[in-house]
């Protein structure tokens, strides 16, 4: 064989594997852009990441009340996250992952003596009910802003499949369940603490 064959076959083996990389995103890479659309609430460019398509079991942030959507949205801004080193084995992977985000179950243990106070308040004084609503909600919107706000780290597996070249999030029941604990701190487990 002629040197500039074996020059033009040496720069195909090396480029082949380099273009072939570069036709998905690693599984830690897509879960970091599934994670980065969760903390912006973008469901639709969630849904980019998931196999199928569907985050069906992830609600969209209620655009009628929107009070409580900048509650969500500032419980969201908190959110940080670390990720693992994936184990991959053929066409599935598990991305581990530590949040951390505001330890809501402590959160609220902590503003329930200020809300039965406004309570009995509220049930002495001649206001209306929504007030007392609103009263509360500004509490925790306070309590959520507080540079101190009580924090915890939760580890969470994010298992994903290959599927096109494509690594996607597996999106089921349980694993939204494990998601949103991992969200609202451990609010499903409130006494693992």
């Amino acid at each position: 064989m002629k040197r500039p064959t074996r020059l033009i076959i040496v720069i195909a083996v090396l480029l082949v594997p380099l273009t072939l990389a570069g036709c998905g995103l690693s599984p830690d890479k897509t879960v970091a852009k599934f994670l980065d659309a969760f903390k912006a609430a973008d469901s639709e460019e969630m849904s980019k990441y998931v196999l199928g398509g569907d985050i069906s079991n992830v609600e969209d942030l209620d655009e009628e009340d929107p009070e409580l959507a900048e509650v969500a949205l500032s419980i969201l801004s908190k959110l940080t996250y670390s990720i693992q080193k994936p184990a991959i084995n053929g066409n599935t992977a598990t991305v581990p992952v530590n949040m951390t985000s505001i330890d809501i179950p402590r959160l609220m243990a902590n503003l329930i003596p200020q809300m039965f106070g406004a309570a009995l308040t509220f049930v002495f004084s001649q206001e209306n009910p929504e007030s007392m609503i609103k009263f509360n909600l500004q509490l925790v919107k306070n309590a959520i802003n507080d540079p101190d706000v009580p924090m915890t780290t939760t580890p969470l597996d994010f298992p994903l499949i290959r599927t096109n070249g494509k690594w996607l999030i597996v999106f089921d029941e349980e694993f939204a369940v494990s998601l949103v604990n991992a969200y609202s701190g451990n609010m499903g487990n409130p006494f693992d603490h």
